[in-house]
């Protein structure tokens, strides 16, 4: 786990970088991404990163608040681990006998990990913030 993040000369700690969090909302955290965790599909591949769906489904009561406490630093300091964004790009045929490349559909397989952020990002952040309308 993630104990100290280098700055210059200076060792950093992690809750000096993003501030002060509040209890309430990293319990909420936990409790999204345990949640996500169990409710996931298990019928997806597996990522580039070879953690299958089952096993985050399964372990969700264990690494609920570890993971979450990875995806709030993500979010804090605006940055995705490099490991989820790679995807590999499997093209799915539209019709019984394709013959072109227009006749296929690019799917992503990204990792589970990055799925949860996603739903979690989607559902805290994006849903919310189209629903209630700009102030002027």
């Amino acid at each position: 786990m993630l104990k100290h993040a280098r700055t210059d000369e200076n060792v950093t700690t992690v809750d000096e970088l993003v501030g002060p969090r509040k209890q309430e909302s990293q319990n909420q955290t936990h409790r999204s991404t345990r949640q996500i965790s169990e409710k996931m599909d298990l019928t997806h591949f597996v990522g580039l990163d070879n953690i299958p769906a089952w096993f985050l489904r399964i372990g969700a009561p264990f690494f609920a608040a570890p993971l979450s406490e990875i995806m709030n630093l993500s979010l804090s300091l605006s940055v995705v681990p490099k490991q989820w964004k790679l995807a590999s790009i499997l093209p799915i045929p539209k019709v019984t006998t394709p013959h072109f490349p227009s006749d296929y559909r690019p799917i992503s397989n990204t990792s589970v990990i990055s799925r949860i952020l996603e739903r979690i990002v989607v559902r805290d952040y994006i849903y919310p913030s189209l629903r209630t309308p700009p102030s002027p």
